[in-house]
C-alpha cells in the first residue's frame, strides 16, 4: 500500500508543476487522462506485489502518465517530465533529510519508520505552492517564461546541493554519537538555506523577465506614442490652415468635422470675412450654402464686396494686421481656378495615420473597482474584457482615457512615469511654432 501512496503522491505533484508551472492542460478525451492514472496505479501496484522500489519502474511511469495526461508534443513532454523527475528527486532529497533530522535525530533513532516519505511529499509540495504563489503567480510569470540557462542553472545548483548533503547525512548518520543537537540544528539550517538559494534563484529569473518586459514596453510606448503626436501634429496643421481666412470655397473632410474641431467655429471665421467684406458693399449681401459630395462636405459662402477691391498681381489682400496667419483664402482661390475643386485631397502621409491598438498608455483598474461594467461597455476599442475588468488589451487599446472617464469609482488609472514621460516628449514636439501649409 505504501508504494500506491508514494506514487499517488508523486503523481499529483507532477500535475501540479506541469499545468500550473508550464501552464499546459489536460488532454480532452478521458480515455487518456484513465490511462494516465491506470498507468501510475499499475506501477504501484507492481512495486506493492513484488516489495521494490525499482528506479527504471518509476521512470516508466513517470514519463508514460505525463506524457498521456497532458495536451502537448511527445518529444517536449518527454524532455519535460525527464527534468521534472530529476528536480522533484533533488528537492524531494532535501525535504527527506529535513524530515529525518527533525523526527528521527539525523538517523539517530533509525530510519524504520514506515509512512516516513509522506511528510517529505507534503513538504515538498508545500515549497511548489510556496514559489507557485510568492513567484509565478503574483508576476504573471512561469517556467515556460523563463530562459534555458536559469532552467539549467537550478539543475545544476541542486545537483551540487544534493551531492553534498547526501554524503554530510551519510556521515552523520554513521558518527551521530559524536555529534551533539547543534550539530543537527546547523545541518538543519543549511539545508533550509539551500532550498531558499534556489527560491532566490528563481526570483532572479523572474526580475530579469519583468525587467525584459517592462524595457519593450517602454520601447513600444514611446514609438506608439511618437506616432500619435506627429498624427496630432499633422491635424493641427490641418485645423489651422481650415481655420483661418477661407472666403470663397472650401471641402471639408467628414471625418474632420466630425472629430477634430466644432463646425460652429470654422463657420464663423468664414462668415467673419465675408461680412467684412458685405459691409464696404452698396448692397451688402451674404448667401452660405452646404452641399455634400464625394464624402465630401462643401460649405460655400458667397458675399457682395465694393466696386473696388484691394488686389495685387490678380490676388486678394487681406486688411488684417497679422497676416502671416492669413492668406491661404487667396491660395486657395487661385487653385481651384486652376484645377477641378471636386478631386481628393492630396495630404502628404498615409491615412489612416496611426492604426488602432498597441498604445503606450493603458489604464488599468486599482482596489475599488467594483465591477460594475462601464468600461468595457463603453471602450470604443472593445479592449476591456468583461472576464477581467482590472486591465484592458493593450494591442486593441487606443489610449482615448473613456474608461477613466466614465468609471463611476475612479477606480481606473494610468502609470504617473508614462504619462511623465509623455508630458516630455509633447513639450519637446509642441515647444516650436509650425509654419501654415497648404495642402488642397
Amino acid at each position: 500500500m505504501i508504494y500506491i501512496v508514494d506514487n499517488i503522491s508523486n503523481y499529483f505533484i507532477y500535475l501540479f508543476i506541469i499545468h500550473f508551472g508550464f501552464r499546459l492542460n489536460p488532454r480532452k478525451n478521458k480515455f487518456y487522462i484513465g490511462a494516465s492514472v491506470l498507468t501510475m496505479l499499475s506501477a504501484g501496484a507492481y512495486n506493492a506485489y513484488f516489495d521494490t522500489n525499482s528506479p527504471i519502474i518509476y521512470i516508466l511511469w513517470s514519463i508514460l502518465s505525463i506524457c498521456l495526461f497532458f495536451e502537448d508534443g511527445l518529444s517536449h513532454l518527454f524532455i519535460l517530465s525527464a527534468a521534472l523527475m530529476y528536480f522533484t528527486g533533488i528537492i524531494d532529497t532535501f525535504s527527506v533529510m529535513l524530515i529525518q533530522v527533525v523526527l528521527i535525530g539525523g538517523g539517530v533513532g533509525g530510519t524504520g519508520i514506515t509512512w516516513w516519505m509522506e511528510p517529505a511529499y507534503l513538504l515538498s509540495f508545500l515549497v511548489y505552492l510556496l514559489i507557485y504563489l510568492r513567484l509565478f503567480k503574483k508576476n504573471d510569470i512561469y517556467l515556460g517564461d523563463i530562459e534555458f540557462k536559469y532552467k539549467f542553472s537550478l539543475l545544476i545548483q541542486g545537483s551540487i546541493f544534493q551531492m553534498f548533503y547526501n554524503y554530510v547525512f551519510y556521515f552523520f548518520n554513521e558518527n551521530h554519537a559524536r555529534y551533539g543537537l547543534n550539530a543537527y540544528a546547523v545541518f538543519f539550517i543549511s539545508i533550509a538555506g539551500t532550498l531558499y538559494s534556489l527560491f532566490l534563484t528563481l526570483n532572479l529569473a523572474i526580475k530579469n523577465i519583468l525587467a525584459d518586459r517592462q524595457s519593450k514596453e517602454l520601447q513600444s510606448f514611446m514609438c506608439m506614442q511618437k506616432q500619435q503626436y506627429d498624427y496630432q501634429l499633422q491635424q493641427s496643421v490641418a485645423v489651422r490652415r481650415f481655420k483661418h481666412d477661407l472666403v470663397n470655397h472650401i471641402g471639408v473632410v467628414r471625418e474632420l468635422i466630425n472629430e477634430m474641431f466644432d463646425i460652429t467655429t470654422l463657420l464663423g471665421n468664414i462668415l467673419q470675412n465675408a461680412f467684412e467684406a458685405a459691409i464696404k458693399a452698396d448692397v451688402p449681401r451674404i448667401r452660405v450654402e452646404l452641399v455634400e459630395h464625394k464624402e465630401e462636405i462643401f460649405i460655400v459662402v458667397s458675399n457682395s464686396v465694393a466696386k473696388r477691391i484691394n488686389t495685387k498681381t490678380d490676388f486678394f489682400m487681406t486688411f488684417k494686421k497679422d497676416r502671416e496667419n492669413h492668406g491661404f483664402g487667396e491660395k486657395i482661390f487661385d487653385k481651384l481656378k486652376r484645377a477641378d475643386c471636386t478631386s481628393a485631397l492630396q495630404i502628404p502621409g498615409n491615412r489612416p495615420y496611426k492604426k488602432a491598438g498597441g498604445a503606450g498608455l493603458v489604464p488599468k483598474a486599482d482596489k475599488r473597482c467594483t465591477g460594475c461594467g462601464l468600461c468595457a461597455k463603453n471602450c470604443p476599442a472593445q479592449a476591456i474584457s468583461k472576464a477581467n475588468l482590472k486591465t484592458a488589451d493593450s494591442k486593441k487599446c487606443i489610449s482615448c482615457m473613456r474608461c477613466v472617464t466614465e468609471c463611476p469609482e475612479s477606480a481606473r488609472k494610468v502609470n504617473e512615469a508614462m504619462v511623465s514621460i509623455a508630458a516630455l516628449a509633447m513639450k519637446k514636439a509642441c515647444s516650436e511654432r509650425k509654419s501654415n501649409e497648404l495642402y488642397i
